[in-house]
């Protein structure tokens, strides 16, 4: 059960008072929806427009679950009152948009933890699994090729941090955090997060960090601080990527072990950043649930 400080803290927030099964329907509807719809009733003429009605519909599913969400808030008993956005001084911001590359770290660390065992076991697994997902970046002077590498920045580096943070972190999280306390809320909406993305457990570790920052500052702007670093590295990585090769390729199991040591790069960042994190901002947060 929830503690008092809990409820105290959290009921009377708007987005507490949305039921959480409301705000994972949403999220379903808006990732589904539009996809199905585009393979339904358009058939691209070539690659590049393919590549661009995906992108298309990528970003369609965000502007989808803002509406989703905004109904959701909208049509509640309780007033839902928007607070104007008080952007923190830059060494503030700096400070957590840093947080982004031991996140990415630790994201490298869990992934080959997972999959470098499984490319000996199973070689096929890496070559027609998630490290092969379509290409986000296509460098031609093409302007379908333009056009979708723009929306997909666009997409990954604002629309979906903003919208990610709003539905996980500021609607479910208050949520569970009413019904099953801070502790159980963080592994509930880590877990709904983790599932609609690569990389399960890295992105569970993403999504508690993230929880806790949002916990400890009571803003949902430092999450989305972090959250935009985060993909802001992740779409730089993959546009250096995309320029280094002449065309599209897929990740062999032979290429993904040879590229061992970036997962033990990133547990030599990771493992220290999670212990100093763990130690001086989750133990405060978690302690909410006990007094």
């Amino acid at each position: 059960m929830a503690s008092e400080m809990d409820a105290a803290r959290f009921g009377r927030s708007a987005f507490g008072a949305v039921k959480g099964r409301y705000i994972i329907l949403a999220v379903l509807i808006a990732l589904l929806f539009p996809t199905i719809v585009s393979k339904a009733f358009w058939q691209a003429s070539s690659d590049d427009v393919a590549r661009l009605t995906d992108s298309l519909a990528s970003m369609a599913s965000y502007v989808l679950l803002t509406g989703l969400l905004a109904l959701c808030a909208f049509m509640k008993d309780k007033p839902f009152k928007v607070s104007p956005v008080k952007i923190p001084p830059w060494q503030v911001v700096l400070r957590h948009a840093s947080y982004a590359i031991p996140l990415i770290a630790t994201s490298m660390l869990t992934l080959y933890v997972l999959f470098y065992p499984l490319s000996h076991a199973w070689p096929q697994l890496i070559e027609t699994g998630p490290l092969n997902m379509p290409k986000f970046f296509v460098w031609q002077s093409d302007p379908a090729a333009l056009l979708s590498n723009s929306v997909n920045v666009l997409t990954l580096v604002v629309l979906a941090p903003i919208v990610e943070e709003v539905a996980f972190r500021g609607f479910l999280l208050n949520r569970w955090i009413v019904k099953y306390g801070a502790l159980k809320a963080i592994i509930y909406s880590s877990i709904a997060f983790a599932v609609l993305h690569v990389g399960l457990l890295g992105m569970m570790i993403f999504s508690a960090v993230l929880s806790v920052v949002y916990l400890r500052t009571n803003s949902l702007i430092y999450p989305i601080i972090v959250h935009i670093a985060n993909n802001m590295l992740v779409v730089m990585w993959m546009a250096a990527g995309a320029a280094s090769q002449d065309g599209p390729t897929s990740l062999t199991a032979a290429q993904f072990q040879a590229t061992w040591w970036l997962g033990a790069l990133g547990g030599m960042i990771s493992v220290p950043w999670l212990v100093w994190f763990w130690r001086t901002q989750a133990k405060a947060v978690l302690k909410l649930q006990r007094n």
